[in-house]
């Protein structure tokens, strides 16, 4: 069997769940005999071909048109699936919500989509306008897949609602090495090191665990805040929202919220082994892979109390759940790890425990290749 991905993410050269996801998933079914592709359209001159464990990764240029560029850049995309087609058949694409509207009608493989989150499901749950062509596009996507899977039972509901989908979606968790993300040697925690990783920008809840550790930093002066990740943009300016986040701290405690930028996948589980607290306090995440990799290493966690959020955690069981727009609820929840450190490592053991149980990229693995092996039957 043959499956291909196709997405703008991969961790060679962005970050971001849906390329942790294909990475992962991808290495783990190589190992079982399935091959996969993976093709990227980007910024570059000339085309790059990378072999990352067994996945073949292709990146190819994008259309130089300073304007509608979404038809080239489909006839480019389409020409290259072909090529791959041409040399070892494709069984299976998969893309997320938008991926698939470049796809020819007539193409000659089953169609997936994974909904990762899309662009209706954020912004319908932000509250935040749709754009018409990014949602022409989800829609047309839509009509071309032959299935669909959601990573989690939150947004395959709430896409299905907004979208008045008549199609089945089954839900496969996203998974987490536990492997590579092991449990964490406790003699290698930094005392005080509160560690938040994911994209610098509003949707993660970024400013208000800023504005949150201004306050914890008052009463626990030992404490500080490493920030890992790429940065994002102001919505309304387009400024970078690193720039504008140091605006917002004062010059006496500059030194101790560090923004460490964005680094190789290879280099987060030693840095989360190192933190003491791990906050991810996202608005909106469809299921995201940066918080069960945190929990796979057995760190205390909080992250935002939303629907997906209630999914992964059991709040005071396998870690604590904020309203991210309350900064005073962020402080409560930080504190209490902080002032319960016997309490924080129980939670964090239990959290290891049922990562393992429920999302370990081992046992998901066959049930993504058994899903794929369904739908590469489908009768045409």
């Amino acid at each position: 069997m043959h499956i291909c991905y196709v997405s703008p993410e991969y961790p060679i050269w962005s970050s971001g769940g849906i390329g942790s996801f294909i990475q992962s998933m991808g290495k783990q079914m190589v190992k079982r005999g399935v091959d996969v592709s993976f093709i990227a359209i980007g910024e570059i001159d000339k085309e790059q071909y990378y072999d990352d464990d067994g996945i073949k990764v292709w990146r190819i240029p994008c259309s130089r048109w300073p304007f509608a560029n979404f038809y080239p850049n489909s006839i480019l995309l389409n020409k290259k699936l072909m090529e791959l087609h041409a040399q070892n058949p494709i069984d299976i694409i998969e893309s997320s919500e938008q991926g698939l509207a470049f796809l020819k009608a007539n193409s000659p493989f089953k169609k997936i989509i994974r909904m990762h989150g899309g662009h209706h499901y954020l912004s319908l749950m932000l509250n935040r306008k749709i754009s018409r062509w990014k949602a022409i596009k989800e829609k047309l996507s839509f009509r071309n897949a032959d299935k669909i899977v959601a990573v989690s039972a939150s947004v395959a509901k709430k896409t299905s609602e907004y979208l008045q989908l008549k199609k089945e979606v089954k839900v496969i968790l996203n998974p987490v090495d536990t492997n590579m993300f092991y449990a964490a040697d406790l003699n290698k925690m930094i005392k005080g090191k509160i560690l938040f990783i994911g994209t610098v920008y509003d949707k993660k809840g970024i400013k208000e665990l800023v504005q949150a550790m201004m306050v914890i930093l008052k009463r626990f002066p030992d404490t500080h805040l490493d920030i890992v990740g790429r940065d994002g943009k102001v919505p309304e300016t387009g400024e970078s929202y690193t720039k504008y986040l140091k605006r917002l701290i004062p010059s006496e405690l500059k030194f101790k919220i560090h923004f460490k930028g964005e680094v190789d996948r290879c280099e987060i589980p030693q840095i989360i082994e190192q933190a003491e607290i791990c906050v991810f306090p996202s608005y909106i995440e469809a299921l995201p892979i940066a918080w069960l990799e945190a929990l796979s290493m057995g760190k205390p966690f909080i992250g935002g109390d939303m629907l997906v959020g209630r999914e992964v955690i059991r709040e005071y069981e396998t870690g604590l759940l904020v309203n991210t727009v309350d900064v005073s609820d962020i402080v409560k929840k930080i504190e209490f790890f902080l002032e319960n450190p016997q309490e924080a490592l129980r939670i964090g053991e239990n959290a290891r425990q049922d990562v393992v149980e429920r999302f370990n990229i081992e046992k998901l693995v066959d049930e993504n290749i058994s899903y794929y092996y369904n739908c590469k039957s489908l009768s045409t």
